[in-house]
């Protein structure tokens, strides 16, 4: 089971999106992570076969995806940011539906829609009117009809926009217990919601993926580049200017900055452990440390 891309370009006009894209995916969990506008979703669509690319390839076990047509969308499963649904319809009635447009016989669709109910903790819920759940509760449907045809290949587009934590902690546990015999691929610019379940992840940026690794080695390329540093409160404002300023806390003494930054930033700064979201900062940042002047 592999997914691949090779040399994708997608462009929209004179607007490049996605430029010279190469990708390997296997089993296990991808974090796609970028800013809004990073071409994370346009990349999606292209591997959704919902959009075609300009130039370049997308194979699966080195089969072209647009070619396998209906042989591909039936081992994908796939929750974009909005997913469409009927508002009237019940939770288990809306499952059906879509059982249906994937081509699922009535018996399995039953069986599964049962079993993914209980998997998203859902089953009270079944004939709930859709317009009356939660947003949490809306996307554990939307999750559930994403696996509904037992895909190879999930695709989880911002999936956790707009949860509260608890439900985004729920959601990365069912992603990360779905892992283990399938390629999922999960794009966001919520650094939480691939820590700690991610295989490896993919740092895009300006619709090119500039850095790839596991998290660790994520977090590893910048390390001994978190500092912190005491400063004047009335000069807050100077370093938030000057330095990317990770976090700030005022004390009596004046304001803690965690700074990131290649040397110490002033005589007195104490190095601190780094973060995956000190290393999202530091390429995704305006100031010092920008990704198009770092070593990748």
């Amino acid at each position: 089971m592999a997914l691949s891309v090779h040399n994708l370009t997608k462009k929209y006009g004179h607007i490049t999106a996605v430029h010279n894209l190469d990708l390997e995916m296997e089993k296990g969990v991808y974090g796609l992570l970028g800013v809004n506008g990073a071409g994370k979703t346009t990349l999606i669509r292209m591997l959704c076969t919902l959009s075609r690319p300009t130039s370049g390839s997308i194979t699966y076990d080195g089969e072209d995806i647009f070619r396998m047509g209906g042989r591909y969308r039936e081992m994908l499963g796939y929750l974009p940011q909005d997913f469409g649904y009927y508002p009237d319809l019940s939770v288990w009635d809306y499952l059906m539906y879509i059982a249906s447009l994937k081509g699922i016989r009535p018996a399995p669709a039953k069986s599964r829609a049962n079993e993914l109910l209980y998997q998203v903790g859902l089953e009270r819920k079944r004939k709930a009117k859709m317009r009356t759940l939660s947003g949490g509760m809306l996307r554990r449907v939307g999750m559930a009809q994403a696996l509904l045809n037992d895909p190879g290949i999930l695709v989880l587009d911002e999936p956790t926009a707009g949860l509260d934590p608890k439900e985004r902690i729920r959601f990365r546990n069912l992603v990360s217990g779905l892992a283990s015999d399938r390629i999922v691929l999960l794009s966001t610019h919520i650094v939480s919601d691939i820590e700690y379940i991610a295989n490896q992840i993919i740092m895009m940026d300006k619709g090119e993926a500039f850095r790839t690794g596991t998290p660790d080695e994520i977090v590893d390329s910048i390390s001994g580049r978190a500092w912190n540093c005491l400063v004047p409160r009335e000069k807050v404002g100077k370093w938030e200017r000057e330095f990317l300023v990770a976090n700030m806390k005022t004390t009596p003494q004046g304001a803690q900055l965690r700074v990131l930054a290649d040397e110490p930033p002033m005589e007195g700064a104490v190095p601190e452990p780094v973060t995956l979201e000190d290393a999202f900062l530091y390429y995704f940042g305006e100031k010092d440390g920008g990704h198009e002047d770092a070593e990748i």
